[in-house]
């Protein structure tokens, strides 16, 4: 087979997978869909590069090259300068976004590999692409095989790689996790390709690396092709997780079909009622919808341990991942921010449907309101105020109601203290508007008068990464 055949059909392919057939002869004043290509310079993004471009010829796509700079590496200022020079030569968009790894606590491979994911699909959201494309081949889902057997990783470990999934609302593929890494040696050769060599790729003392120059070619010596046959491994391992996945989402009380939200919570007595591994896979499945990775082994006991057989009215608080999990009414959650970082924010309202106030994570909305409401314009003449609690506030939920403790009616809607102090009062003087959690305070609201503007105020706040 002729080195480069197969790489645009490939691409190919997992594009019409993902995003819908399409013949490459698609109408001359029609967009074609844009994709990015994650490109470090090296051969295997230079390759996928080279044959994304081609398809770019055929107005199948439009093609973005994304290039991250770490600043881990002495040359790392010649390998951007490289990739743009690249891009342009292959006649594609080329950006590029700065990080800095070093997160406490956290390897610098993971945390560089984590601000290298979010800064491409964040290069990619703001280029409008659907698609962020990485050269990921059988060698490196081979070798993350053997990475992961050997931190003894279950399951989702032996999955290795996926193919595809989505990454902050963008369609990530690995077109090439079929092909060998000598496919695309030998496309680069065909081709005349010349790209970068990152030395720290031969530092054994990286487990990966010791595994790609020292274990793999002992394996390759017993069974010639042991790539594809753990790339078929992890094939089989992805089919059993998806399996795991429908189980806990149902055990959870979602169909398979249903995802939960960054915002679910879990009821900790349907855990109880399960089977212990039920209710590991039940709680991996939890974390990995809030955004976090599983737990090892022992700690997902652990924490099973702890809120399987706490006291009923124990205050549990477990640590994952940075993030704080407690227990409120017998459902967890993820306690993801701190406090406020001010007790107290003047607000000047001139009409604006929206008011992002992030020092409370979160934003004011107006909207008009039909019936009762706030005069918009003594909101206008404000200011408007946000406060924390500071105990013995009283509101009125319903006009004809009575005035209520905020503390008895955060009690009744199940918020609990914790949350509290992060749900801002909003003040118009001295008078109490609304309450974030709770609502309006009826008792300041007014019917709307002939020639008077009536609005209505909400607070939402805002969800946090882990």
């Amino acid at each position: 087979m002729h080195p480069d055949e197969g790489l645009g059909s490939t691409l190919v392919a997992a594009l019409t997978a993902a995003l819908g057939p399409r013949d490459g002869r698609a109408d001359p004043g029609a967009e074609p869909p844009r994709i990015a290509i994650g490109f470090s310079g090296g051969g295997d993004s230079t390759a996928l590069l080279h044959a994304a471009a081609a398809l770019q010829k055929r107005r199948f796509v439009e093609v973005f090259a994304f290039h991250i700079h770490h600043g881990l590496a002495d040359d790392a200022d010649q390998w951007l300068a490289h990739c743009a020079d690249v891009a342009a030569a292959f006649g594609v968009a080329f950006d590029a976004d700065h990080v800095t790894p070093g997160q406490p606590g956290v390897s610098l491979e993971a945390d560089a590999r984590r601000l290298r994911y979010a800064a491409l699909t964040r290069l990619a959201s703001r280029r409008g692409c659907v698609a962020l494309l990485t050269a990921h081949h059988a060698d490196d889902q081979a070798e993350t095989v053997l990475v992961n057997l050997a931190r003894g990783a279950g399951i989702g470990g032996l999955a290795a790689t996926a193919r595809s999934r989505v990454l902050d609302g963008i369609i990530l593929l690995r077109p090439f996790l079929d092909l060998p890494a000598t496919r695309l040696r030998g496309y680069l050769k065909a081709h005349g390709l010349k790209h970068v060599d990152d030395p720290s790729n031969n530092d054994r003392r990286f487990t990966r690396n010791a595994i790609r120059h020292e274990v793999m070619p002992a394996l390759r010596r017993i069974v010639p092709s042991i790539a594809s046959r753990l790339t078929l491994t992890a094939s089989h391992a992805a089919t059993m997780q998806s399996l795991l996945d429908e189980i806990g989402l149902e055990d959870l009380g979602r169909d398979a079909a249903s995802t939960l939200t960054r915002d679910d919570e879990l009821d900790v007595e349907r855990l109880a009622a399960l089977s212990s591994a039920r209710a590991a896979n039940a709680l991996r499945v939890w974390l990995a919808h809030r955004g976090m990775r599983p737990p090892s082994a022992a700690a997902l006991k652990e924490m099973l341990a702890q809120l399987l057989h706490a006291a009923p009215d124990a205050q549990i608080e477990l640590l994952h991942e940075r993030q704080t999990l407690r227990v409120y009414r017998g459902r967890l959650s993820v306690d993801r921010g701190g406090p406020p970082r001010v007790a107290f924010k003047s607000i000047a309202w001139n009409g604006e449907a929206k008011i992002d106030v992030p020092e409370w994570n979160g934003s004011l909305h107006f909207t008009r309101a039909t019936g009762r409401g706030f005069d918009a314009l003594a909101l206008r003449e404000g200011p408007l105020a946000l406060r924390e609690r500071r105990g013995g506030e009283r509101l009125r939920i319903r006009p004809d109601g009575p005035s209520r403790t905020l503390k008895n009616l955060y009690q009744e809607a199940g918020i609990a203290a914790w949350q509290r102090h992060r749900l801002p009062l909003i003040y118009l003087g001295d008078r109490l508007l609304f309450a974030g959690g709770i609502g309006p305070n009826a008792a300041v609201m007014t019917d709307a008068m002939p020639g008077m503007e009536s609005m209505s105020i909400d607070w939402q706040s805002h969800a946090s990464d882990p």
